[in-house]
């Protein structure tokens, strides 16, 4: 069994070069899995990276820079550059949106990630 310590009172609040998700449609939430996930499309948008979505196969591809990274809908298996990583959890559908954990795109881009416990931001 997993706790956490995030209250429906104290929503996450994730904030990226100083900007911080307002748009409900793309507000993180923390799954069974216990992990953050976040909007694909909010990170692509805030990054100026391109997404790509195909219906089809429910899988995303990002392109960031010389790094390209795909996630499947409910896989475990990212993939960066050719090379297969595991996850401990999946990607989901939200809402329309396709959300994926912070943990493993941080990775994937290189970003510095840090948590304020005073505030409940990213």
């Amino acid at each position: 069994m997993f706790s956490t310590c995030v209250y429906a009172d104290t929503p996450i609040k994730i904030s990226l070069n100083g900007a911080v998700i307002e748009n409900q449609e793309y507000l993180p939430f923390i799954d069974e899995n216990n992990r953050i996930l976040i909007s694909i499309r909010w990170v692509a948008d805030e990054m100026n990276y391109t997404v790509d979505w195909n219906e089809g196969d429910q899988i995303a591809t990002i392109k960031g820079g010389t790094d390209l990274v795909k996630l499947q809908r409910n896989s475990s298996e990212i993939l960066k550059n050719n090379v297969t990583l595991k996850m401990d959890t999946v990607p989901v559908l939200k809402n329309s949106r396709l959300f994926i954990p912070l943990r493993y795109l941080s990775q994937c881009f290189g970003f510095e990630v840090k948590w304020n416990k005073k505030t409940n931001t990213v």
